[in-house]
Order: C-alpha cells, then structure tokens, then sequence
C-alpha cells in the first residue's frame, strides 16, 4: 500500500480524494434524507401500534 500511495497514481488519488468524497456525500446527500424521512416515519407507526397493545402501567406503586 505505500508504494501505491508513493507512486504518482497514488499521490493523484490522494490530492483528488477530498473532492471525490465530498462530491459523493452531496450526491447521497437526497438518497440519504428520504430513507430517514421513511424510517423515521415507519418508526413512529410501529410506537403507535406498540402503545396500542402495550399493557397499561398501573398508575400506584405497590405498596409494603
């Protein structure tokens, strides 16, 4: 690995890497945001199902 990195091909990705990353995120950037936006409202049917079902708690601790 360092001598791909030492050789110019390697020394070129290394200079052009930074940019390629950031470019990358910004186009994951929608991808990424729609899957949050469906998990998280995946997550908050499930909360209502789950409280749905979900005993109720009784409101007065045992007492001793």
């Amino acid at each position: 690995m360092n001598a791909f990195y030492s050789s110019p091909v390697g020394q070129n990705v290394l200079q052009q890497l930074p940019v390629v990353m950031q470019e990358g995120s910004k186009a994951a950037m929608p991808i990424v945001s729609r899957y949050l936006g469906e998990w998280k409202d995946r997550m908050a049917q499930e909360m209502k199902e789950m409280e749905k079902t979900a005993p109720k708690a009784d409101p007065q601790p045992p007492q001793q």
